[in-house]
This record gives structure tokens, C-alpha cells and sequence, in this order.
């Protein structure tokens, strides 16, 4: 898998896709876009977008916790 994964951890600790590209020295544009392409790839909504503000879906959730 793509490094999706870490931006979509990124994005739920900062509940902020900016923030998110910051500390990766990403755009704003390209953590959008990985986030985009995780959700289709793994089939679901993995954040709720609210204006300037994200934050994990359940699904989400479970999925950047990993399994256990």
C-alpha cells in the first residue's frame, strides 16, 4: 500500500488535512487526493470533512488503529 496509511494518520491526529500536509511536506491538495484514493481503495469513508475541520469516520477509526 501507498503511504496513504501515514497520511490518513496524520490527518486524524490533526483532524486537519493541512496540517497534515505540513508535517509531510505535502500539499494540501495531495493529502486530499491520498485520502481520496485510501477511502476507494479500501471500499469506504474513512473521514467526515466539515468545512476546515476532518475527523474519523467508526470505519476510519478502526482502520488507522490497525487490527486488534
Amino acid at each position: 500500500m501507498s503511504g496513504g496509511i501515514w497520511v490518513a494518520i496524520g490527518a486524524a491526529r490533526h483532524q486537519s488535512f493541512t496540517a497534515a500536509a505540513e508535517e509531510m511536506n505535502l500539499t494540501q491538495g495531495a493529502v486530499s487526493r491520498q485520502i481520496r484514493a485510501l477511502e476507494e481503495a479500501v471500499g469506504m469513508k474513512l473521514f467526515l470533512r466539515h468545512r476546515q475541520t476532518v475527523r474519523l469516520t467508526d470505519s476510519g477509526a478502526a482502520y488507522v488503529s490497525g487490527p486488534g
